[in-house]
């Protein structure tokens, strides 16, 4: 027996919207994906951006070291000059010149024993920071395996509607083929049933010689949604309890 034609078009409405669900979920996953590669590469980003500070600190205690021993080497000299100096005048001079390098030993001192502490905070940091990420990174492992599974199961099943629903147009003439899949871009329903001689969709009352072809098995588009509209006598014909 030969389906009506608003069945077959219902039957694609049907394969549509199990399509429309598994996209949903498959772009739900890819958004999931997306979303967690997303914050572990800021996380390593992140990690990246201390390692680069410690070595530009580490660089700078290697300065301040530098500029340290400069100091002391400068004191050794002005001390040896101490001993070989023969007038006041000189020596007072020297001795100045040694209370200078004294204040800067101690700047120096301040400076490198604050970068110490600081690198030593910072590769703490680090050291923690890289125990979380390569933990972070295993999550992120271990979810995309079990999500690109699903994604695959769900991947599958489209493709088997496709298939199906490749079989079901095949049945339908293309002017009525062509008039669905114009309504399926706008709407999610694109074939309606009428209810008491309006559509059951948006409510406009049928034309009486509109609604008398539709209870005679005709499909017509309504005059105000243009939704495929439909009759389905043996419904209509089924007693309420």
């Amino acid at each position: 027996m030969t389906l009506p034609i608003w069945k077959k078009l219902i039957a694609l409405v049907e394969i549509d919207n199990q399509m429309s669900s598994l996209d949903e979920q498959v772009n739900k996953i890819k958004k999931q994906v997306a979303e967690d590669l997303a914050k572990l590469n800021s996380f390593e980003r992140g990690l990246n951006s201390k390692k680069a500070e410690l070595k530009d600190k580490l660089k700078g205690s290697d300065f301040v070291e530098l500029k340290l021993q400069e100091v002391d080497s400068k004191e050794v000299e002005k001390k040896k000059n101490l001993d070989s100096v023969k007038d006041q005048k000189s020596y007072e001079a020297l001795q100045r010149e040694l209370s200078i390098l004294n204040q800067d030993r101690q700047v120096h001192e301040e400076l490198l024993v604050k970068a110490w502490n600081e690198i030593e905070f910072l590769e703490k940091k680090i050291k923690f920071d890289i125990t979380a990420f390569e933990e972070r990174k295993k999550n992120f492992e271990e979810s995309f395996v079990s999500l690109k599974q699903q994604e695959d199961v769900l991947t599958n099943k489209q493709k088997e509607l496709l298939e199906k629903r490749a079989e079901k147009e095949k049945e339908i003439l293309p002017q009525w083929l062509s008039r669905y899949n114009q309504m399926k871009q706008k709407v999610a329903n694109p074939i309606v049933k009428i209810a008491n001689a309006s559509c059951s969709a948006c409510f406009y009352m049928l034309l009486p010689q509109d609604n008398a072809k539709i209870l005679k098995g005709e499909i017509l588009p309504c005059r105000n949604c243009y939704r495929l509209l439909y009759f389905d006598a043996q419904e209509a014909e089924e007693p309420v309890f």
